[in-house]
């Protein structure tokens, strides 16, 4: 998995009677356990990148168990770039159509947006400067609105957001 979180509780179960120890790339570090959610959280924050995360449990009389098996995960904290302008839209309405038209103006009340085809992250669609409900089609490259425009001119642009939750800042726009 990938997470945006630099202290990230790992579940081991609620209210342990045994003592909890973190592992964090094989090297035990500081950490809380919250018994009433069950997690083990570092308290120093993760660097980004790659790590594993593993536990062990000490009773009473001071014996600590093997450790459990580690949980693979990467830290990532750094939004994608800025995307690059988009310089056209798909206009599938109306008398005239394309799939890359540049006209200033559409009967088209769905444009689809050409972002790209095959993004490893995902696209999301800003109508106006306000985020909006929109699909992305992988295979044409088009971030099409799901609810139709309202008539007079709108400003389209999008972000790109990645598996941790990190998302670029918006494209400039096109109007």
């Amino acid at each position: 998995p990938t997470s945006d979180d630099t202290k990230p509780g790992l579940n081991i179960g609620s209210d342990l009677i045994d003592t909890p120890s973190l592992y964090v790339d094989g090297v035990k570090v500081a950490s809380t356990y919250d018994p009433v959610t069950g997690t083990l959280t570092p308290t120093t924050a993760l660097a980004e990148g790659a790590h594993t995360l593993a536990y062990t449990l000490t009773n009473a009389a001071g014996t600590e168990s093997a450790k459990s098996p580690a949980l693979s995960l990467t830290i990532d904290t750094t939004a994608p770039t800025t995307p690059s302008a988009p310089t056209s839209y798909n206009d599938n309405a109306g008398a005239s159509t394309g799939s890359n038209s540049t006209a200033p103006a559409t009967d088209d009340k769905t444009p689809g947006l050409n972002v790209g085809a095959g993004l490893s992250d995902t696209p999301k669609l800003y109508v106006d400067g306000v985020l909006t409900a929109a699909i992305y089609d992988p295979i044409s490259g088009t971030l099409t609105p799901t609810t139709p425009l309202g008539e007079g001119p709108h400003t389209l642009a999008y972000t790109l957001t990645d598996a941790a939750g990190n998302e670029s800042t918006q494209s400039p726009a096109l109007s």
